[in-house]
């Protein structure tokens, strides 16, 4: 059914009110920047933000947000890849060019991409009625859930959660990875917090979801998953968002703008909270196959407390990400992504790391044979072995047990050593590194796939969209679909095997799940 106006269900100035802060945000950064680090690469990182922020607020409407709110979240983590560096950096007293060999190219590069991310959301966003795998999905009840199932898919999560603190899923076999994919149900009974996002009438107990949160917090904590402790808090924050645009409600009928200045000063204390907490699990991390998960929770707690511990491995922990041979500079075959303290910026907004891995393919070469072997073999060990043996392909998936920017690194430096430390690369310099300039056509074409299988996580009906609780429970997952990892090997995974695999598990379980409480109902 085509949808009609996205005025009868969207109305408020909460989009038009964060564009505004946005901008405000931007214009007194770059004001600092230029008066406190005035040099032609920071001006050029300030051109970037400014860019970027311009094509982003065309493309931040309330309708995009309530039709497309998943290919939406992964639009924007692009934005905030290119914003969030200006103002970070000006926080922790650093310039947005922090270190960098190759500003120029960084921030032009980076500019030109998220242009063509840009374009790439803009034409998934014009199709608004359902498709054939919609309509399919449908049928399957991939839009409908109740209560009593989401609570289920919690246990089950957090069931699944337990019995992977073993470590049994870190050794590679099928059935531990099966159990890896099915720990995000343990979010499941959080999207509660928000019934009307999934039309569920009557009345749902926030104090029960609230505190399902804090037991999923203590066991990520105990998971040593420093990603995984800070997912449930953003997911809630996500969420919470997503429902006042959709609901036209404003953020000030609910908290004063004094509330909201406290809210922002708490959130910071958090960050900084995760932050050490992060800190913690570094230093525990050495003992975690060792000792109990409850051990391993107290000695975190510890070490949290203990200030003096908390300064060492802060320091230690800057060591390791230089690997720099007594010399800082990329040229003496380092490797480093130190740039934002803060390990959740630092991790969202990280653009040192397209600085050196652009160093690197600069010097290896575009287009590289090696790089383009590569991705080809890692594209084939996506396929399930009893299919690799049928098309008679054969390949040593053991031999593939590296990342993107392990490759990059080794062919740049000949160094077949780091082949296994998992570094994490940029879409752009492995991209170039790969394709060539024909990197750019073929990330635009991969990111239009990608956001048009996001796009099927809504469902049109009767004017108005169903959300799939699937993609409601991995809202903060799609926030995350862009950043710093695997390059547009990430894409090509998803779109080939990820999205797909995602779905049947999730169907899988949600049938086991009704099915039984079905049965113990008729009982």
């Amino acid at each position: 059914m085509k949808y009609l106006e996205a005025t009868d269900i969207i109305g408020t100035d909460n989009v038009e009110n964060a564009k505004k802060i946005l901008h405000f945000i931007l214009y007194v950064s770059v004001f600092f920047e230029i008066i406190y680090f005035p040099s032609f690469p920071n001006i050029l990182g300030c051109l970037m933000s400014w860019i970027v922020l311009k094509v982003f607020c065309i493309l931040f409407t309330k309708e995009n947000v309530v039709l497309f709110p998943f290919s939406f979240a992964m639009y924007l983590s692009m934005f905030l890849y290119r914003f969030l560096p200006l103002t970070a950096t000006l926080m922790e007293g650093k310039p947005i060019s922090y270190k960098m060999e190759l500003a120029y190219s960084t921030f032009t590069l980076e500019t030109l991409l998220f242009l063509i991310g840009s374009l790439a959301f803009y034409y998934a966003s014009q199709k608004r009625s359902n498709n054939k795998l919609q309509l399919f999905l449908a049928k399957q009840h991939f839009y409908q859930i109740t209560p009593p199932v989401l609570w289920m898919m919690g246990a089950i999560g957090v069931i699944v959660r337990l019995a992977t603190f073993a470590n049994t899923a870190e050794t590679g076999d099928v059935g531990g990875k099966f159990l890896v994919g099915l720990t995000y149900f343990q979010l499941a009974p959080l999207i509660l917090f928000c019934p009307d996002l999934l039309r569920i009438k009557g009345a749902v107990n926030r104090k029960f979801v609230v505190a399902f949160l804090i037991l999923v917090t203590i066991l990520n904590i105990a998971s040593n998953s420093r990603e995984a402790i800070v997912a449930p808090l953003f997911l809630l924050v996500l969420l919470s968002l997503l429902w006042l645009i959709k609901a036209r409600k404003k953020l000030t009928d609910f908290i004063s703008p004094t509330k909201f200045v406290l809210l922002a000063v708490g959130g910071y204390l958090i960050l900084g909270l995760f932050s050490n907490l992060s800190l913690a699990m570094l230093a525990t991390r050495t003992t975690r196959g060792d000792i109990s998960k409850s051990e391993l929770f107290q000695e975190t707690l510890n070490v949290l407390e203990d200030k003096a511990k908390l300064q060492e491995m802060e320091n230690i922990s800057k060591g390791l990400k230089i690997e720099l041979s007594g010399n800082e500079t990329y040229a003496y075959g380092g490797w480093t992504e130190e740039y934002l303290d803060n390990f959740i910026m630092n991790r969202y907004a990280n653009m040192r790391v397209t600085d050196i891995t652009l160093y690197y393919a600069s010097i290896l070469g575009y287009s590289n044979s090696h790089m383009l072997e590569s991705m080809f073999d890692q594209i084939l060990a996506l396929l399930p072995d009893p299919l690799l043996k049928v098309l008679k392909i054969n390949i040593d998936k053991d031999q593939l047990v590296y990342s993107r920017g392990d490759q990059l690194y080794n062919l740049a430096t000949h160094s077949p050593s780091v082949l296994g430390g998992f570094r994490v690369t940029s879409h752009v310099a492995d991209g170039l590194a790969t394709f060539g300039y024909w990197y750019f056509p073929i990330q635009f074409i991969l990111w239009l796939a990608v956001f048009y299988l996001l796009n099927s996580f809504v469902f049109f009906i009767n004017r108005q969209v169903l959300y799939a609780p699937f993609a409601l429970i991995n809202l903060f997952v799609f926030l995350g679909r862009f950043r710093n990892a695997g390059g547009c090997f990430g894409d090509i995974g998803y779109i080939l095997r990820g999205f797909w695999q995602s779905i049947f598990t999730y169907l899988l379980v949600f049938y086991i799940c009704f099915y039984v409480l079905k049965l113990v109902k008729n009982k």
